[in-house]
């Protein structure tokens, strides 16, 4: 009797800790420890890639980023207190929620891969922001905004180091020291308890092959915004412009002004109009054509505001059947949509400084579902030269969030930030609260 009796003890105990086990094992991630008096930052890899020989010492953008690295016998960095490897070109446009948050590190976007030109096979793991696809501990929503696309760290001075990588998948500590010695940025930050940063890694000269960082202190956390408005705030952070810059050869270089001014409009359309200034039926909203919001200054982004814009009643977003008004898909195809966009005219206004090329019309109009799987080269390089001939348009993502929840359709305004950076413009956009739908 004792032995049977052990036997069934044994599987009780058993069982009981295969239960344990599973009940445990529900949990996807281990609970990380809450950061104390935290600040929050998000981090992008902004450095170009240029393919050509004037530039062929330039450092391959795929980086590692290190918070108070820590280093080996040989005084080499292998780790530190935060490690956001694998870190690849930025997209053009994100949220200010990590879409691709718990995705596999080696889901790729297209977009990167044609945005650095270089070969995809060697590319394993990338991560195209910090924290994007890490489980880390994020920020609370702010000011009515989802921010849960900036990470917690611990306020207070920090060492900061950027250091090029090769594109495999053994992480960063792994590598040889050979591999892990090659720092392009070296800075120390002060970040404040509660404040949020966003760090962009940059190309200061291309020409001499010198980059920097730029930590961004947001105000957008505590701006007063009108729930009822959108708004949009522009900062240029381009290089010191390279010497090709003018070559009318290389179409896909720095083609904006140290100093431009910005003025928007507001298109809005109906399927029996067409104004005949563009290729589809749209016209102005009145009051809303070419205003000025801004004078931009290159590398001088202290004091930027944020402009309110229109935002548009439910009618404007709907057909004469009551059917949901389409957005570009395609980003440059003939079919351009129907939905209200808003606009963005650049304008240099020291014309000296520049040669060759023109200032296309940023349009907001296309699909923000697909956008980033698109080829950059297209939809939003702002090149033109003599030989290829002007641009008129180039492209982002809507400023209008099209939200579906059940078998309702809500338009929500956005708060959004544009960057400039060399010959790109990328759009950061901060969502909205959703639990007041506006009208």
């Amino acid at each position: 009797m004792r032995i049977v009796f052990s036997i069934k003890k044994v599987l009780l105990l058993a069982s009981t800790a295969a239960m344990i086990s599973l009940l445990t094992g529900c949990y996807k991630y281990k609970e990380q420890p809450q950061v104390a008096n935290p600040a929050y930052i998000r981090v992008f890899n902004s450095i170009p890639f240029t393919v050509d020989a004037m530039h062929a010492g330039q450092a391959a953008p795929f980086l590692c980023f290190l918070v108070d690295p820590v280093k080996d016998a040989d005084g080499i960095a292998n780790g530190g207190a935060i490690v956001g490897d694998w870190l690849h070109t930025r997209e053009l446009f994100s949220l200010s929620y990590a879409a691709d948050a718990a995705t596999a590190m080696n889901a790729q976007s297209t977009i990167n891969v044609i945005n650095t030109g270089l070969p995809t096979q060697n590319v394993v793991n990338a991560n195209y922001e910090y924290p994007g696809k890490l489980h880390v501990l994020t920020s609370p929503p702010m000011n009515g905004m989802d921010m849960s696309a900036w990470a917690q760290m611990p306020s207070g001075k920090h060492h900061i180091i950027f250091v090029t990588r090769p594109e495999d998948d053994r992480p960063f500590s792994q590598l040889p020291g050979s591999l892990r010695k090659n720092v392009i940025i070296d800075t120390t930050v002060d970040l404040q308890a509660g404040e949020v940063y966003t760090i962009n890694a940059l190309a200061t000269d291309i020409d001499k092959n010198q980059y920097g960082a730029d930590v961004r202190h947001e105000q957008f956390v505590h701006e007063k915004f009108d729930p009822g408005r959108i708004y949009a705030a522009f900062y240029n952070l381009s290089s010191v412009r390279p010497y090709l810059a003018t070559d009318p050869h290389f179409p896909f270089y720095w083609y904006y002004a140290d100093t431009m001014t910005i003025s928007y409009t507001c298109w809005i359309n109906d399927d029996n109009y067409s104004s005949g200034g563009l290729s589809y039926p749209a016209w102005p909203l009145p009051g809303s054509d070419n205003v000025y919001m801004t004078t931009l200054y290159r590398g001088k982004n202290d004091g930027t505001v944020f402009t309110p814009l229109p935002f548009l009643s439910r009618d404007y977003f709907f057909d004469q059947q009551g059917v949901l008004r389409t957005m570009v898909f395609s980003a440059g195809a003939s079919n351009t949509g129907t939905m209200p966009f808003y606009g963005f005219k650049l304008t240099q206004t020291s014309p000296s400084s520049l040669q060759y090329g023109t200032y296309p019309n940023l349009l907001c109009n296309a699909d923000p579902a697909n956008f980033n799987t698109q080829d950059p080269n297209v939809v939003n390089v702002s090149g033109s030269t003599p030989l290829n001939g002007p641009k008129a348009y180039n492209y982002q993502a809507s400023l209008f969030r099209v939200i579906q929840s059940g078998t309702s359709l809500n338009i929500y305004p956005t708060v959004n930030i544009f960057e400039v950076i060399n010959d790109r413009i990328y759009l950061m956009q901060m969502q909205r609260d959703f639990e007041k739908v506006p009208q």
